[in-house]
């Protein structure tokens, strides 16, 4: 679209926003000369029938991959070092983009891009590269930061996966979207749990306790979800799935502190008998060698994928049944940046589900589910069963 300056696709999570973004690149940085076309089919001419005009017209695109997480960034940078024409300095942060205009910008995980707000010690950061942009910081974001330094953009966004106050505002994509520059796409079509469509349905109705949600809904799609009693018992499950098929990890909510991270003798989590850690590295911690034996942030598993997730939903989630509402306990989230600065508890609330939904998003294969609050753990048991057994009767 020649109108368009700045192209937004909205999927939710697995929706294949990261492999599109990827493929995008790759397919704007390859000279035609050089494709496989046998990986292609007939069905593909009018993509590169396009991409042939593109080229021709624009020629060597400078272009970069934004993603804002450093922990998923870090990851994309090796992929990037191993795929011909590619290179990993073609991915950045958004501090970045301040140091160039660019013809084109793909932003994946937009919806982490950072506005003025709770931003600890990357303040200072933000306000220097907004006055290096001519912006006054206090009224800007680094959406804004994208559409100053690009001539066209890409954008993979979801607002169901915002989890924090500093994440640019909903307002403000719904704003651009209403641009006569911003064409809409959406990615609706689940490609990575394998339970489809049906199982993403599922999990947004029970974080949305939509009246809709009924009893067993679970036994009706093909996909392993199972709820512990006992917090042992999920981790040795998870451990043995990585053990047959790698990339199964340990994740959970803000409702401990990241003790171990200055005492490396310490236990964040613990839970009865159980005793764990947070993760070690806050880069590409996934495929790091121990995390098999640590638990993930959504900070460290934001935009990957994995064959089984083990959630655990802390104390800071709970359930009224008297009102049949979520409840959230402000003190018993201890990301300060996270709930600083929020003064209405549905707001903090809603980053919090989106936390959650994002994790039990996350497995390919499967989603295994520990639950703190007693009261939480009876809402979720309505609509599939507790696991009660003894790992040594397996």
């Amino acid at each position: 679209d020649e109108n368009a300056k700045v192209n937004l696709f909205e999927g939710g999570a697995g929706t294949g926003k990261s492999i599109l973004a990827i493929f995008l690149f790759k397919l704007l940085k390859t000279d035609l000369q050089d494709f496989n076309y046998v990986d292609f089919d007939e069905d593909d001419k009018d993509l590169f029938d396009s991409l042939k005009k593109v080229k021709e017209k624009y020629g060597d695109l400078n272009m970069a991959l934004v993603i804002p997480m450093g922990s998923f960034r870090q990851t994309i940078k090796k992929v990037f070092r191993n795929i011909n024409g590619l290179n990993s300095t073609m991915v950045i942060g958004p501090s970045e983009i301040i140091k160039q205009k660019y013809d084109l910008l793909i932003v994946d995980e937009a919806h982490r891009l950072r506005r003025r707000k709770n931003l600890g010690k990357y303040f200072a950061t933000f306000d220097q590269n907004s006055e290096k942009l001519g912006l006054d910081g206090s009224m800007t974001s680094e959406l804004d930061w994208i559409q100053l330094q690009s001539t066209k953009s890409i954008l993979f966004y979801d607002q169901l996966q915002s989890i924090k106050p500093s994440d640019v505002a909903p307002e403000s994509f719904h704003a651009l979207k209403k641009l006569p520059t911003t064409r809409t796409e959406k990615l609706s079509l689940q490609l990575r749990v394998k339970g489809g469509n049906r199982y993403v349905k599922f999990v947004d109705q029970l974080f949305g306790n939509s009246p809709q949600l009924k009893k067993n809904t679970i036994e009706r799609i093909d996909y392993d979800l199972r709820m512990f009693e006992n917090l042992d018992q999920m981790v040795y499950e998870i451990q043995k799935k990585d053990k047959k098929m790698g990339l199964c990890r340990m994740v959970a909510g803000f409702a401990w502190k990241w003790i171990s991270k200055k005492n490396k003798s310490l236990f964040d989590i613990q839970i009865g008998f159980t005793k764990l850690q947070w993760n070690s590295t806050e880069k590409d911690w996934v495929n790091s060698p121990n995390a098999i034996n640590e638990v993930g942030c959504i900070h460290t598993t934001q935009g990957y994928d994995l064959n089984y997730a083990g959630v655990i939903i802390g104390w800071e989630l709970d359930y009224d049944f008297n009102t049949n509402q979520f409840i959230v306990y402000k003190e018993k989230y201890k990301d300060r940046n996270g709930k600083n600065s929020i003064t209405d508890d549905q707001v903090l609330l809603s980053y919090i589900l989106n936390i959650y939904r994002s994790h039990m998003l996350r497995g390919i294969e499967g989603t295994y589910i520990y639950i703190c609050n007693p009261n939480l753990r009876k809402y979720f048991a309505q609509f599939f069963p507790i696991i009660i057994k003894d790992k040594n009767n397996d």
